[in-house]
Formats: C-alpha cells, sequence, structure tokens
C-alpha cells in the first residue's frame, strides 16, 4: 500500500536558485550595432555584431565594422530568442508593427 502512495505522489518542486547581478570591475564597452552575422556549433552560437560605415571617399560604398562578439550556449540563445521576442511584441504592441526602412537615393547635386 506504501508503494502506490508514493506512486501516486508528485515529485517536490526544485528549489529556486537566486542569481544576482553583480557590477565588472572593469569599464564595459558600450557598442551600438545595425548589423549581425551568426555562426554555430553543436554547443554554442556566436553572434558578430557590426556597424554598417560609409567607406572613406565612396559615398555609395558601405562596409561593415565588426563591434563585438557574443558566444553563448543553445540554452542561453533560446532564452534569448523568448526574451526578444516578447520585448519586440510589446513595443509593437504599442508603436505599431516594425517594418525594414527605405533609404533614399543620394542627392544629384
Amino acid at each position: 500500500m506504501d508503494n502506490k502512495k508514493q506512486q501516486n505522489e508528485a515529485p517536490a518542486p526544485e528549489p529556486k536558485v537566486a542569481f544576482d547581478w553583480m557590477e565588472s570591475k572593469t569599464a564595459l564597452p558600450d557598442v551600438f550595432s545595425s548589423h549581425f552575422h551568426l555562426n554555430w556549433s553543436s554547443t554554442d552560437v556566436r553572434i558578430l555584431f557590426g556597424q554598417l560605415k560609409p567607406q572613406y571617399g565612396h559615398s555609395d560604398t558601405f562596409m561593415i565594422e565588426e563591434r563585438a562578439a557574443v558566444t553563448m550556449s543553445w540554452v542561453t540563445a533560446k532564452r534569448l530568442l523568448l526574451m526578444l521576442g516578447a520585448v519586440v511584441g510589446k513595443y509593437e504592441e504599442v508603436n505599431g508593427e516594425i517594418v525594414q526602412p527605405k533609404l533614399p537615393d543620394a542627392p544629384q547635386l
């Protein structure tokens, strides 16, 4: 009888673990990115962030300058996906759908 009772009992919930953020001992870079590139392996995902900049001396040619790279586990990438989806959804609820802006042609002087 005791064996049946144990089989019907729900497992005890796992204890919650709190993770606090702490400030870095060194200054963190503040990076702007207008482009990104993804690479991955079976164990992690790497996001290379870049900034679109005009090529010096050529007003119609642009380059993407590498600004930062972040490598994370697949679990962290999934959590980032869910969080970004939620925050973009909330932004669009307030401001309307985000669309890719169109760039006008350069003026002819």
